[in-house]
């Protein structure tokens, strides 16, 4: 399965009661962030509090390994072992270079937890480490809250999802529900996206993509210094102009109040250490503590990233409402880091292809909860200066369930919900203007028109998966000769057969579905009717997976027909 659930989520509480509810002996912890160990250890001790015959162990906290498998042969004891994905790939058995880790490979795995799944496990070696891990009987349980390269590789039904419209729905649903019960989302801030297009006042520095070039922009010289110097000193003295009608975040003396405390992302080491003088002789940010922590680039660097976070904590202090920082990054604390003074991340590094797994790690830590002097955070801000960039990125998050050549209602209604919990506000000058439902439908269909291109027209989303539940006995024989046909090339995947008694829905009854899946979402009865059409959703749903097995097979050859069509122009 993979767990979909973003950030505050509990997802390593949750994972821990599914180990102790299923009862394994044997559990692997396995991550690509080492430093998560300690939150592990410390979550073990909150649910197996009363179950002494479960240890935990790591190379750093409880038992050693051998410890605990020498206890669990000889008695009734069960374990949880921490590894990092970095150690078990140096193994000789999966093509490392060092003798290690013989006896993890060796050992029967109940139970596998990949945390941070999006991270290290899609490489050749990342992949060869869970093939030699997982055995014929073992669970594997992938985490994350960016998974946006793992979600075909997954069946729908083995996807629970639990993300940010989720979460901002069960905050203003609560009361309505619970009356009289604390609210365990209220602490949980609404976020808002404020995307400023510069291009017409920063015309020379608009890529071919007509995004705003922050590498460009940004550039220094061989003396430390930036190139374009006049252009970055005017665009720091645009955001901290003051004027009735701006809306940009250092306009007026509120707004500083507000950003107190802010996450920068900036292009590169080098511009970091540029830009940090440049605030500090500016006569707005020079009031302001600058914290540098791009360092040298290492951004996998754990222990540096826990010491860049220290630095930042010690910078803010114990009275954030007193004090003003801007934190300067190129990549460190956009991951599994909390810094709850911070109200607003600038976005000015990246381009149009920024991957969304990236671009939504990094906005996700203003989210953080705070009590700041006796107030709760309850908005928190992104500021992008990359428009395009922001709407893909976001069209992309929404994971709206493409349907080739038409926009469902319900696409529309989870499109609106979004906006309404997560508003984005375009800036051009100092118009503003909110997004809507259609503006970002259209951005929609471009991220999978270019994902389908990018994938080599190998994508899920180039299928309409309604009319794929729809098939009748005359489609499905179409199918079934398709294949005899496709299935004979040696380049094709072998697909699962079609069953042509199993025809689709109708038009009527697919209506009565959705119906029926809105009705189980709300945990409301369903009728027997209902409770039947969703059972036989189960194996239409094979039929479908089968036939676009045999279209990808066509697919796939689209750009080699393409390339060698004789075409008049």
């Amino acid at each position: 399965m993979l767990w979909n659930a973003k950030m505050r989520f509990g997802k390593t509480l949750s994972t821990l009661q599914v180990v102790k509810d299923m009862d394994f002996t044997r559990t692997l912890i396995l991550t690509h962030r080492p430093v998560v160990d300690g939150g592990w250890f410390e979550d073990f001790g909150k649910i197996f509090y009363d179950r002494s015959e479960y240890k935990y162990g790591s190379k750093t906290k409880g038992d050693t390994f051998a410890t605990l498998e020498k206890q669990c042969k000889k008695s009734e004891s069960k374990y949880v072992y921490f590894a990092s994905m970095q150690d078990l790939r140096g193994s000789e058995l999966v093509g490392g270079n060092f003798d290690k880790n013989n006896e993890l490979y060796a050992t029967q795995w109940d139970f596998i937890i990949v945390d941070e799944a999006h991270e290290g496990t899609k490489t050749e070696l990342g992949e060869s480490v869970m093939t030699a891990l997982v055995k014929p009987d073992t669970k594997v349980l992938h985490l994350s809250g960016t998974p946006f390269n793992l979600f075909d590789d997954f069946k729908e039904e083995a996807i629970y999802t639990w993300d940010y419209v989720m979460e901002q729905r069960a905050k203003t649903e609560w009361d309505n529900v619970h009356l009289g019960d604390p609210n365990p989302y209220a602490s949980l801030p609404r976020m808002n996206i404020f995307t400023y297009d510069l291009g017409k006042l920063m015309k020379q520095f608009i890529d071919e993509e007509v995004a705003l070039n922050f590498r460009e922009f940004f550039r220094i010289n061989k003396e430390g210094k930036f190139i374009h110097d006049g252009d970055v000193r005017s665009f720091l003295n645009l955001i901290t102009k003051t004027d009735e009608t701006s809306n940009y975040p250092y306009s007026t003396e509120d707004y500083r109040n507000n950003f107190r405390h802010s996450f920068w992302m900036v292009p590169g080491v080098n511009e970091a250490r540029a830009l940090s003088a440049m605030l500090q002789s500016h006569p707005i940010f020079g009031q302001f503590n600058i914290v540098n922590v791009a360092g040298d680039g290492d951004n996998d660097d754990e222990k540096a990233n826990q010491e860049s976070l220290e630095k930042v904590k010690a910078a803010i202090g114990g009275n954030s409402h007193e004090t003003y920082t801007i934190t300067l990054s190129c990549g460190r604390l956009t991951t599994g880091v909390s810094v709850p003074a911070w109200t607003a991340v600038f976005m000015l590094s990246g381009s149009f292809n920024t991957s969304a797994s990236a671009y939504m790690q990094t906005i996700f830590r203003v989210q953080t909860p705070a009590n700041i002097n006796g107030r709760v955070k309850e908005e928190c801000f992104v500021f992008d200066f990359a428009p395009d960039r922001t709407l893909k990125v976001i069209a992309e998050t929404a994971k709206i369930s493409a349907k080739a050549g038409k926009t469902t209602v319900q696409d529309r209604d989870i499109m609106g919900e979004f906006l309404n919990f997560c508003p984005i506000i375009a800036v051009d000058g100092s118009r503003m203007s909110a997004y809507n439902v259609d503006g970002m439908l259209e951005q929609l269909k471009k991220v999978y028109i270019e994902r389908v291109v990018r994938n080599g027209f190998e994508d899920n989303y180039l299928y309409n998966n309604d009319s794929l539940m729809k098939l009748d006995v005359f489609e499905l024989n179409d199918f079934d000769n398709l294949k005899g046909i496709i299935g004979s090339t040696k380049a094709m995947p072998k697909s699962s057969d079609i069953d042509i008694n199993k025809q689709g829905f109708t038009d009527e009854q697919y209506d009565k579905l959705e119906e029926a899946e809105k009705k189980g979402r709300k945990k409301e009865e369903l009728t027997e009717e209902q409770k039947k059409l969703l059972k036989e959703k189960e194996e239409k749903r094979k039929n479908r997976d089968s036939a676009v097995l045999i279209l990808r097979g066509i697919s796939i050859r689209m750009p080699l027909l393409i390339y060698g069509a004789e075409v008049n122009d």
